[in-house]
Parts: structure tokens; C-alpha cells; sequence
């Protein structure tokens, strides 16, 4: 009757341990990654009454089995059911961390200020110190670290300090690599301007300053696909060009050889005057320095050269298809004299023998001269200059034609329209001074001491309208007066000079003079002189006129006439970009075959840059095509992968976590640096690990040991994913189920306490 007594109390105290676990599932039903547990019953032991016996073949008796009475039940085990997921919830937070195992129960490694231990729970943060640490405890969160080289060290974990100092920025990379893409169209404007078609690059030194690279491209001959590619300068962040006089673009971009072309590109707009100076002191150093060759020459002549570009040539003569000079072409003749009308005067009456000028190219190419007779005025020949000496093509077509038709009406152009009056009618004229009176004079056949011209410092006046009457004696239906100033406006006065404007030599078919001029006649008008940067640069060195140095083999063109000046980029840097016509494809940069080109900025060492690596720059994509007249053509850092771009100092920006728990910080140039990598824990038996509490474990003896080195994530399938939690595996469902089976079981258990308890007093009742 006891043991009946005893059995129920332990079944009693079993059950109530069950309830007791699945009160703590239930109870932890929303914990982060919580494993839920089950418990087991075994039996306690029995009491054999009488052992069994076995049969006996002599008697002819079978066997008798044992009579065993259980003595109760006991807890035989509690399991936690850790290889069992947990369903996902979606936080949104970049470090909220979920295990998703394949094969093995992979756990996080964390320190907990005396040991490793281990958890499925995944909410991390950074610390106030930079560390990767639990939520709920503070504990750090372990990994491997990252070496010199930016490669993931695999050796014992230790603390992911993924923002530390070093950390919070990401080295600047110098460019090594571009790209020219886009569109080449030859109807774009700006393709055959002087200043070309412009593209900038963004280039970074080692150091990580920005530094802004000018190209531009120019059209050469459309019809043969031929273009120039030319760096035009180099401007720091605030705009100022960081080349001088020590750096040629030449040595930067195209440093000579076959691949060379003209550039000729207008870089004016890069310099400012220094306060006090004009372009007038730029003709003072440019005589100065003619003055000084002139001193230092043993032979005269060839030692000053003029220059008229083909863009003026062709305006100002009118000169259009096959008779006008080429894009890039120039007119040059060399003269002993810094005067231009000295210059003129030797071109055009052969003193010194210098009444030749030559059509150049590209980089002083000769490609046809010009040869001045009274008899014959103006010759053209094609042909070249080899060993010093022009020979002439016998294969030439009569390319180039420089002459021009000009007429009085043409010349009024050059005057300033003006009324004036008699004392009865008002008349409208033309106000003439210098030169340009000259060369009126000179086409109305006029002397050259007719009335007024002879003082350089009058007014001299043309009047179409002048009236036919009085006094005056015209003989052309060309009303023509030329007066001094103060000689017309003197009252009653009639004095005039008219010209024989009826001349077979001076009447058109309209009756206006016309004469035909060549060269010479724009010499005055449009040559230019020019001096390189490094001989201003010389020439000023103790009083500069310009705020910036200029490169040392850039040219300063100064017109002789109208005091214009510009700055050019050399003749002689860039490169030859051709295309094949038919297809508009790129068939070489610089020489054939070739479709990259090289910027080489180790040459700005000598302006105290050394911190370029030389770029390589791809014109492989580069095409010519129809685009509605809009060229699209730009240049990019870096190749078609984006490697060698260059980049600035990087600054932390955000941080990342991929799914093999390698850590990342994205910096604002663009950088995606590897910081660390979170490291986990396998075992052989996971269930065998101890719980501690705070959703941690540690190993026991039961459950494997931990090497201190850890595996990675994804060595059997295993991932790790972002942005998510990992829930609670309990059941609900699992667990009120066991809830109504445990009750049960314990009202059971109480019954036979009740009954075994009224049994008893049966008994005791008997004796009564």
C-alpha cells in the first residue's frame, strides 16, 4: 500500500518539473533565438517479488516470468531543441544579425569579460569605443581581423572593433586610367572653332587632391576622318592653372615623335594680367626679345617669323572649298625686322631675299610656298621642304588661291559713318584716320600729298552724297570728296580732290574702283608675332605680366595691327585621332593600331607636382558619327570596371554586414573597404551545450570543444543575413498540448494519493 503512496509522490514531482519547462517556454515565447526544451520520464526501478524461472524439460514445465512492482517515475532528461530554427523577423537594422544553418548549428562567438560564450541571438550595435557588441549584454561580438594588405586573417578571434581610428577614413587613390566615349560629329560648331571641343577629367594625385585636366579635340581634315586630340592645361580646385614655365604640355601629353600634332588651342581665358600691365607690354617683350636675336645672329634674315592664321586668311579674302587654307594651316614668313611694316616691305620687294612665305601644317609641315614677283605678283606651289630645301610637286592641283577682288565699298568698313553740312544741306560720310585713310587714298588714286594728307594727325572725311554743283568738278556719276576736317567744315569753302574714278584699272562693272591684292595686302592686318612661355617668362622674370607662369612651350600671339593678343597651347603636343570613314569606328590615336594614349604627369615634377602616377587614357569607344550637329564625346576616370579611377580621402559613411559575415564600411569617394569578418562556432553536439542565460551557451563536456579560431559562415552553406532576427522556436501550439497531457497526468497522480489514502483507513478501520 506504501509503495502506492511513494509512486504517486514521485509522478507528482515529475510532472510538476515538465509543467515547470513548459512554463519557461511559454514564458519566453518572444525571446530572440530562445530554444525551447522537452522533458523526459524513466522509470525509477522495480521490486521483484519473485525472479522469473525458466522452463524445465524434465518435468515438462514451461518458464514463470519475473513479478516486478514499480517503485515511481523520475525526470530522465531535459533536451533543448537547438538545431531547430526559429522563424524570421524583418528589423530593417543593418546589424541585427540571423543565422540560417545548412548542414551544422552554427553560433556567434562572443566575450563576455572572461570567456567565450556562444548565442543564436543576433541584435548587435556599435559601441561608444567602436566595438560590435550584444544588445541586451554588452558582450563583444568576436571575429577575425583584417591584415596590411586588406585580407581577412584567420587566427584567434578577438574583438570586432570595426570603428576604430584607421577606420573612419579610407586611403585616396591616384588616377592611372580613362575613358574617351561619345559622339564626334562633324557639323558640332565647336569642332572646328579655334578653341576645339572641349572635355575635362577629374585626375587625383596620390594624396587625394582633384586636380581638373583640359583636352580638346579639333577637327583637321572632316573628309579623311582626321582630328587632334591636345591637353590644353591643368587647373587646381580653385581654377588656376598649376603649370610654369619649367613644364611643356608637349613633355604632359604627345612628347614628340610621328604621333604629334598641332594644337593651336586658344587658352587666353586661363590668365590674368598682373595689376599694371597691359597687352601692350606684351609687344614691348616680344620686340625685346626680336631685338635680341637680331643682336645675337651673325647672318641676317630668318630671324623673326610672322604668322597669319588660316581662319583670318580665309575671312578676310572670302576663300571657300578647294581655294581656302585647311583648318590647322598657317601662312609663315620669317624677316630680319620686329616691324611689321618693315617685314611687309622686305617680303614684297625681296630685300635680303626674303620675298617667300610658306603654308605650314601640323607642326611647321611645309605644304606649299609662296613666291612674290612685281611681274607676276603672288605664286602658290605645292610641294615640301627636305634638307632644308622647298621642292615643288609636279603632281600639284592649284590648291590655294590668295588673292582677292576689293572694292571702295569694301573699304568703308574700315570708316566711322558721320553727317556733316555745308550751311544748307546735311550729308552722310564715312570719318577715316591711319592706315585705313591710306589705303583709301592710295585705291582712289589720289597723291600723296593731296589736300589734307599731308598731316598724319587730320581727319579725313568721304562723302558719296556730296552734291554735283558749284564749284566742285567730278568726273564719275561717284560723288567722291576727300577734305581735311577743317577744310570742309570752314564756312564756303569748296576746295576739294576728286579722283579719276573711270579708269580701266580701278571701274567694275558697277563703276566702284576695285583692285586685286594678295597677300601681302593682310600681312599688316592679320600677321601676328609670336614669343614662347619660357622666353616671356625670361624676358619679364623681375616684372611678369601675367598672374600664372605660363607653360614654357606655350605662344603668346600678339596681331601687329590691332594689338589683339591670345595664348596658345603649342604646335607641337597631342595626339592624331583617326577615324575610319565609312564606319565612323576609331582606327588609331597617335600611330596605327594604337587607340590608347598616355597622360604623362611625372613632367609636372618639375612644377613641384610629384605626386601623379601616369593615365592611361582609352579612346577605343570614341566614335564619329551624325549626332543632328551635337558631339556628345567626354572623359572619364577609370576603365570600362572602373579601376583606376582615383579618389579623394574617403570619410565613413555606412556599414555593412554580407552573408558570410564579412563587415564593410562605404566611404564618400566611393570606397568599399573590408573591415573584419564575424567568425562562428560549430559542434559536434550542440544540444549538449549549457545554457548561462542571456540567450548564451557555453561548452561543456558533452558538447565539443571550441578551438578559439572558429569556422566561416559559409564553409558548409551556412549564411548569415541582415536586416532580421532570428525568433523563438516554440511551438504554442506543441506546448499547450503537453500542458493538457501534463495535467492530466498529475491529477492522476493525486487520485492514487486519495484512493491509496482511503485504502488505508479501510485497514486501520478493521481493528476497530
Amino acid at each position: 500500500m506504501m509503495r502506492s503512496l511513494y509512486s504517486a509522490v514521485a509522478g507528482l514531482k515529475t510532472h510538476q518539473t515538465k509543467m515547470d519547462v513548459i512554463g519557461n517556454n511559454i514564458a519566453n515565447v518572444n525571446t530572440v533565438a530562445f530554444k525551447s526544451s522537452s522533458v523526459t520520464f524513466s522509470t525509477i526501478m522495480y521490486q521483484t517479488l519473485s525472479s522469473a524461472s525458466g522452463a524445465n524439460a524434465s518435468t515438462g514445465t514451461g518458464g514463470i516470468n519475473a513479478k516486478q512492482i514499480g517503485l515511481g517515475v523520475s525526470m530522465a532528461s531535459t533536451a533543448a531543441s537547438i538545431t531547430k530554427a526559429g522563424a524570421a523577423e524583418t528589423t530593417g537594422n543593418a546589424f541585427d544579425l540571423k543565422i540560417t544553418d545548412n548542414s551544422s548549428s552554427s553560433f556567434f562567438v562572443v566575450y563576455n569579460g572572461s570567456e567565450n560564450v556562444f548565442t543564436k541571438a543576433g541584435s548587435f550595435y556599435v559601441d561608444g569605443t567602436g566595438n560590435l557588441c550584444m544588445t541586451s549584454t554588452g558582450y563583444t561580438v568576436m571575429g577575425w581581423q583584417v591584415d596590411a594588405e586588406g585580407n581577412i586573417r584567420k587566427d584567434t578571434v578577438s574583438a570586432l572593433k570595426i570603428m576604430s581610428a584607421e577606420n573612419q577614413t579610407s586611403s585616396p587613390e591616384t588616377t592611372t586610367k580613362a575613358m574617351c566615349t561619345g559622339v564626334i560629329d562633324n557639323n558640332s560648331a565647336t569642332m572646328s572653332s579655334d578653341s576645339g571641343y572641349s572635355m575635362n577629367l577629374t585626375v587625383y594625385d596620390r594624396l587625394g587632391y582633384p586636380y581638373t585636366a583640359r583636352f580638346a579635340i579639333k577637327a583637321e581634315d572632316v573628309q579623311n576622318g582626321d582630328y587632334t586630340v591636345n591637353l590644353t592645361d591643368i587647373l587646381d580646385t580653385e581654377g588656376n592653372s598649376i603649370l610654369n614655365t619649367e613644364v611643356a604640355l608637349s613633355d604632359l601629353f604627345g612628347s614628340g615623335g610621328a604621333d604629334v600634332q598641332g594644337s593651336g588651342i586658344d587658352i587666353t581665358d586661363n590668365y590674368n594680367f598682373n595689376t599694371g600691365k597691359s597687352k601692350s607690354n606684351i609687344q614691348d617683350a616680344i620686340n625685346a626679345v626680336a631685338g635680341e636675336k637680331a643682336e645675337q645672329a651673325a647672318l641676317p634674315g630668318r630671324l623673326y617669323t610672322y604668322y597669319l592664321d588660316a581662319a583670318d586668311v580665309n575671312e578676310q579674302l572670302d576663300l571657300t572649298g578647294s581655294g581656302a587654307l585647311p583648318a590647322g594651316y598657317r601662312i609663315k614668313f620669317d624677316s630680319q625686322y620686329n616691324n611689321v611694316d618693315q617685314a611687309i616691305k622686305a617680303l614684297t620687294d625681296g630685300t635680303s631675299g626674303y620675298n617667300t612665305f610658306y603654308i605650314i601644317k601640323g607642326n611647321d609641315s611645309v605644304c606649299a610656298k609662296g613666291t612674290y614677283s612685281d611681274t607676276n605678283g603672288w605664286e602658290i606651289e605645292e610641294g615640301s621642304v627636305s634638307g632644308g630645301t622647298f621642292a615643288a610637286d609636279a603632281n600639284q592641283t592649284d590648291k590655294f588661291s590668295i588673292t582677292k577682288t576689293v572694292t571702295v565699298k569694301d573699304f568703308l568698313a574700315l570708316g566711322q559713318k558721320v553727317t556733316a553740312t555745308d550751311g544748307t544741306s546735311t550729308y552722310t560720310g564715312y570719318c577715316f584716320t591711319g592706315n585705313a585713310l591710306t589705303k583709301l587714298r592710295d585705291e582712289l588714286g589720289l597723291e600723296a600729298d593731296a589736300e589734307g594728307f599731308d598731316n598724319d594727325d587730320n581727319e579725313y572725311y568721304y562723302f558719296p552724297d556730296f552734291p554735283a554743283t558749284g564749284t566742285l568738278s567730278l568726273t564719275s556719276n561717284e560723288n567722291i570728296v576727300i577734305k581735311s576736317k577743317s577744310s570742309f567744315l570752314a564756312s564756303g569753302s569748296t576746295s576739294t580732290e576728286t579722283a579719276d574714278l573711270t579708269g580701266a584699272d580701278y571701274a567694275d562693272a558697277d563703276g566702284i574702283p576695285s583692285y586685286t591684292y594678295g597677300i601681302e595686302k593682310i600681312i599688316g592686318d592679320y600677321s601676328y608675332a609670336q614669343i614662347d612661355g619660357k622666353s616671356l617668362a625670361d624676358e619679364t622674370e623681375a616684372d611678369p605680366l601675367f598672374t600664372e607662369d605660363l607653360p614654357r612651350d606655350a605662344v603668346i600671339k600678339y596681331s601687329m595691327f590691332n594689338s589683339s593678343w591670345r595664348i596658345e597651347t603649342p604646335r607641337a603636343d597631342g595626339y592624331a585621332v583617326k577615324f575610319d570613314t565609312t564606319t565612323g569606328v576609331l582606327s588609331y590615336v597617335g600611330n596605327a593600331g594604337n587607340k590608347t594614349a598616355s597622360l604623362d604627369l611625372s613632367g609636372l615634377t618639375a612644377a613641384g607636382y610629384d605626386a601623379f602616377d601616369n593615365i592611361e587614357i582609352d579612346f577605343s569607344n570614341l566614335l564619329n558619327y551624325n549626332n543632328n550637329g551635337s558631339s556628345t564625346a567626354s572623359l572619364s576616370g577609370g576603365d570600362e570596371d572602373g579601376d583606376g579611377k582615383g579618389k579623394k580621402l574617403g570619410t565613413l559613411t555606412g556599414l555593412s554586414v554580407d552573408t558570410s559575415g564579412k563587415i564593410y564600411g562605404s566611404y564618400d569617394n566611393g570606397n568599399t573597404v573590408l573591415l573584419g569578418q564575424i567568425a562562428v562556432a560549430q559542434f559536434a553536439n550542440a544540444a549538449g551545450l549549457e545554457a548561462t542565460g542571456d540567450n548564451c551557451y557555453k561548452t561543456t563536456l558533452n558538447s565539443g570543444d571550441f578551438d578559439g579560431i572558429g569556422v566561416e559562415i559559409s564553409a558548409d552553406g551556412s549564411s548569415i543575413s541582415t536586416g532580421e532576427l532570428e525568433m523563438s522556436n516554440v511551438d504554442l501550439a506543441s506546448e499547450f498540448t503537453s500542458m493538457i497531457t501534463t495535467q492530466r497526468g498529475f491529477q492522476a497522480n493525486s487520485r492514487v494519493i486519495t484512493t491509496s489514502d482511503s485504502m488505508l483507513e479501510e485497514l486501520i478501520s478493521l481493528k476497530r
